[in-house]
């Protein structure tokens, strides 16, 4: 089952995008130069590339639910394979504050945030604590911790919470019925 978290991230990259466009536009038209003109041509279509590249990555790379996993990504990067008996708690919780993928330390402990624009929406508490990594720059290795939670945005919230909570329960009776 997918699971996107793209609504409410669109707006900053579009608009960034239509700005791009009229840059390469404006800049191919204002510039008498040739070799600059070229290059800068170049660079403005670039970062439209990227810019869409990123609007992308949030549409085509959603969450996803299995029978036994919930695969948790920030765009092309996967941040954690939670194991659904490791779910302990399933709630909708608004949580304002972080706008990206990072990992937040607490006095309960650390918990992965996976926020949008405006927060996160839903908090899965865990039964034991789970390794995550959080996307760094392209260069680096992303670091890998060990978390007690996870806050994330997606879409649809109540539906979210449903579905993962009812697939949780049903891999933990599962799992508490086969010998």
């Amino acid at each position: 089952t997918l699971i996107g978290y793209s609504r409410g991230t669109l707006g900053v990259p579009i608009a960034l995008a239509v700005a791009a466009g009229i840059e390469i536009v404006a800049v191919h038209l204002l510039l008498p130069w040739p070799v600059a003109r070229l290059i800068l041509d170049l660079l403005g279509l670039y970062a439209l590339v990227m810019i869409l590249g990123l609007l992308a990555g949030r549409i085509v790379r959603p969450h996803l639910l299995s029978d036994r996993h919930l695969v948790l990504r920030s765009g092309p990067h996967v941040c954690a394979r939670l194991p659904l008996d490791a779910v302990a708690r399933v709630r909708r919780d608004r949580q304002l504050g972080s706008t990206g993928a990072e990992v937040l330390e607490h006095n309960s402990g650390a918990v992965l945030a996976l926020a949008g624009p405006d927060g996160t929406s839903l908090t899965l508490d865990l039964a034991r604590p789970v390794e995550v990594s959080v996307p760094g720059y392209p260069w680096s290795e992303p670091e890998h911790r060990e978390v007690d939670a996870v806050r994330l945005h997606v879409d649809d919230p109540d539906v979210a919470a449903r579905l993962i909570a009812a697939t949780a329960t049903a891999t933990s009776a599962t799992a508490s019925a086969s010998p």
